[in-house]
């Protein structure tokens, strides 16, 4: 189905803005604001690879680092929640996107009226900024913009935050938690931007959802099994948090694989999700 080809290509298909319009759109809950001609040139010129890298990506830096391999420029509107492409030489993006990223370490995309798709974060909305950039994270209490920043192994884990609340949509939508449940569920916050607390926020939601839901369940695997003896100094380490985050995640997909094995079709499936 053509999304863009059409609207903004003078009824001439665009396939490519089409399959970047979606991942975009999938992973980040943003949409593309009108492409002037030469971006079209641009996007009609990029070869598969370049659009599945980007269909790969799921934080606005990453989106932005891949299009400015292809010389342009993305900027992020967040009012309109709409990216803003244009054509610029790769070294001038290249020195904005350094001082953008050095000043804004973690990118949050707040909520947008959309599909189930495009997800809640655990954290509070983004403050609105001036400038047409990506808004940086806020907290419950003030937190040094070193702490925010995760570790590479950690990339899904803004993401399965904000996949959570759809996933409780879902639920409710089909009769397997209440309004009641979600009220709980929405409570269910980090204590601050800690790679532990966030992951034990995560931890929280999901036993709180094993409980809790009616006429679904989903066995635990190997992981969790191995880590409930560990001490509990232990299992703030890096390696441990991770090794408990995938987990979550594996978990997370045999939620919605169970869902599905009841007809219940999730569209809005992360590629990073086990299948």
């Amino acid at each position: 189905m053509s999304l863009l080809g059409g609207m903004f290509g003078g009824g001439q298909k665009h396939p490519n803005l089409d399959r970047l319009s979606q991942s975009i759109q999938n992973n980040l809950g943003l949409q593309i604001g009108p492409p002037g001609e030469d971006v079209l040139a641009a996007i009609d010129a990029m070869a598969t690879h370049d659009l599945l890298d980007i269909q790969n990506a799921h934080t606005v830096e990453v989106m932005q680092d891949l299009l400015m391999r292809k010389s342009l420029r993305a900027a992020v509107d967040i009012p309109t929640q709409t990216v803003i492409l244009s054509v610029a030489a790769r070294e001038e993006i290249e020195s904005e996107l350094r001082t953008e990223h050095t000043a804004v370490k973690v990118l949050h995309v707040g909520g947008h009226q959309g599909t189930s798709q495009i997800v809640r974060s655990f954290s509070p909305a983004p403050e609105p900024v001036k400038v047409v950039a990506p808004a940086a994270a806020t907290a419950a209490t003030p937190v040094d913009a070193e702490s925010i920043a995760v570790p590479p192994a950690f990339e899904h884990l803004e993401a399965a935050e904000r996949l959570c609340p759809v996933v409780v949509d879902l639920l409710v939508k089909h009769g397997l938690l209440t309004t009641a449940d979600k009220e709980v569920l929405k409570k269910i916050r980090p204590a601050d931007y800690t790679l532990d607390a966030r992951m034990v926020a995560l931890e929280r939601w999901k036993a709180e959802v094993a409980r809790r839901a009616r006429r679904i369940h989903v066995r635990e695997g190997g992981p969790t099994t191995l880590m409930s003896s560990e001490d509990p100094s232990a299992r703030k380490s890096e390696d441990a948090i991770l090794r408990r985050f995938d987990a979550f995640v594996h978990w997370l997909g045999k939620l919605l694989k169970a869902l599905e094995g009841k007809g219940v079709k999730f569209h809005g499936k992360p590629v990073w999700l086990p299948h």
